[in-house]
């Protein structure tokens, strides 16, 4: 290999490694009080709540990050979520509008309310963004979450409570999602002179979304914030919430679940215009260039976003290069990821990942319905993670994606999510060195 490749890729190696690892902590496991049996008891009696996955291999301690790593993940998602609603607004002056400018189907979004206020002011009331950390050390926005589709909350305050209490007092530190979320509804209760009292609404309790993270848990959890909380299944809808104009709940927490009925029986939140700003096609609007932009914004967008374009024929500029968008799609499918508009649409495809036939159908499928985003892939940097599966530690190399949650603009903790080779999918929280 050329010494200066070599070199490179030696640089680089270095500038992830340090995002991921403070040079002047210990390793995570050098404060563990607790061995591999008693972690995964620990793991197994806080992740068996209804509403929150148990999967194996099961992480032996926290992803633990410098605090500046950990802080940036929340910074960048605040500041690309200000991003996304400006562009949404920018697009028409009322919702339903900027819905069909954006390409977006009605159908897509019956939840979408007439009170275009309500809205707007809490359109990012709940949001997250994966990240992955590129070979620079810098991360990678994926994608935005809002309105239903938020995961993680449980999971990561279930993983938190555990490694608190497996590692000496005081080594780690994790913003709390349960607490976020609740102070946030709080307010939302507060400025509206409503009583303190919600619906979550997610899958049956009887496992046909075993990951669905609003559940009888969270229920529990808003209690002990001082929420009166029920559970609502799907089928319980609309009965369980009340009548319309007297409604049980002053706030119902949606997870994908609601009906248009329920609209009227009390304030759906995230509201479904949150999902616009979480559509993949808004990225793209950022990605392509806005004119309100400042040169510090588009700076944040080059080093942060990579690049992306909707699914539309036309040419379009990619590193220096005028092309035709679906030719550039063929000729270089190793570099390009292939995102469906919608998260009921069609899987997620890596150019890589992906059988060049496969590749070239979903591409043609892409551009005929215009309905997606393409967006360039980022080789994700890789971090040593120890893993247990109850009775040995091993360490394993994973490369995370990494979810920054936001409650009303506030940090609400950070949960990863990866593959590991042969043994299939695991999760954890992401903490900060105290």
């Amino acid at each position: 290999m050329c010494p200066d490749i070599t070199r490179n890729l030696q640089q680089t190696g270095q500038l992830s490694r340090a995002w991921f690892h403070a040079a002047d902590r210990p390793a995570p496991a050098d404060l563990r009080t607790l061995d591999q049996h008693g972690i995964t008891a620990a793991l197994h009696r806080a992740l068996r709540g209804p509403g929150i996955s148990l999967r194996s291999p099961l992480p032996a301690g926290p992803l633990v990050l410098p605090r500046s790593s950990y802080d940036e993940l929340f910074d960048l998602t605040r500041a690309m979520l200000g991003l996304c609603r400006r562009a949404v607004l920018a697009l028409a002056p009322t919702w339903p509008a900027r819905l069909e400018a954006l390409g977006a189907q009605p159908e897509d979004h019956p939840l979408l309310s007439a009170l275009d206020t309500t809205e707007t002011e809490y359109c990012t009331l709940m949001a997250s963004a994966d990240f992955t950390v590129g070979p620079q050390g810098a991360p990678q926005l994926l994608r935005m979450h809002a309105a239903g589709d938020i995961r993680g909350v449980a999971e990561t305050a279930a993983f938190t409570g555990v490694w608190q209490r497996a590692h000496r007092p005081g080594a780690f530190f994790g913003h709390d999602p349960v607490g976020r979320r609740a102070r946030s509804v709080g307010e939302v209760c507060a400025a509206r002179g409503l009583a303190r009292s919600a619906a979550f609404l997610g899958g049956p309790r009887s496992g046909a979304r075993p990951d669905a993270p609003y559940g009888e848990a969270d229920a529990e959890r808003m209690r002990g914030c001082g929420f009166t909380t029920d559970f609502v299944e799907p089928a319980e809808l609309p009965d369980a919430l009340g009548p319309p104009g007297a409604p049980r709940y002053s706030v119902v927490l949606d997870n994908g679940a609601a009906t248009p009925a329920a609209l009227r029986r009390g304030l759906l939140l995230p509201p479904a215009g949150s999902a616009l700003l979480a559509d993949p096609r808004t990225l793209a609007l950022v990605s392509a260039g806005l004119p309100w932009l400042t040169r510090r914004e588009e700076r944040l967008v080059r080093r942060h976003l990579p690049w992306t374009r909707m699914t539309l024929p036309g040419r379009t500029r990619w590193r220096d290069e005028e092309c035709e968008l679906p030719d550039v799609l063929l000729r270089h499918q190793q570099q390009f990821v292939l995102r469906p508009g919608h998260p009921a649409g069609s899987r997620t495809l890596v150019g890589c990942h992906t059988a060049a036939g496969v590749w070239a159908r979903a591409v043609d499928e892409a551009f005929t319905h215009g309905s997606g985003v393409v967006q360039e892939y980022v080789e994700p940097a890789a971090v040593t993670v120890e893993l247990t599966d109850g009775e040995v530690l091993y360490p394993a190399s994973v490369a995370p994606v990494l979810t920054a949650m936001l409650f009303a603009g506030r940090p609400g903790g950070c949960w990863a999510r990866f593959t590991v080779a042969d043994r299939g999918r695991a999760e954890n929280a992401v903490l900060a060195w105290e």
